[in-house]
């Protein structure tokens, strides 16, 4: 469980400096970069919501082994 917890949190690591890159870029912020295609922006959308995808179960499993009480 811990391995597969650890690759889970490895994931997010890496989208959220994608998520960071292409925000960058949405907003003009990287030099030497040109304007945002709209490929840009829905991959920064998509990324987006995997990220928090796959953030919730380890979230959920680091909530239960400290002991949070489950009430569903």
């Amino acid at each position: 469980m811990m391995r597969l917890k650890a690759q889970l949190a490895t994931a997010p690591l890496v989208l959220a400096l994608v998520q960071l890159t292409s925000a960058l870029w949405i907003y003009r912020r990287l030099p030497s970069v040109g304007r945002a295609r709209p490929p840009v922006r829905t991959l920064h959308r998509v990324v987006g919501v995997i990220l928090f995808l796959l953030s919730v179960p380890v979230a959920l499993q680091c909530i239960l082994g400290y002991g949070v009480p489950c009430t569903w």
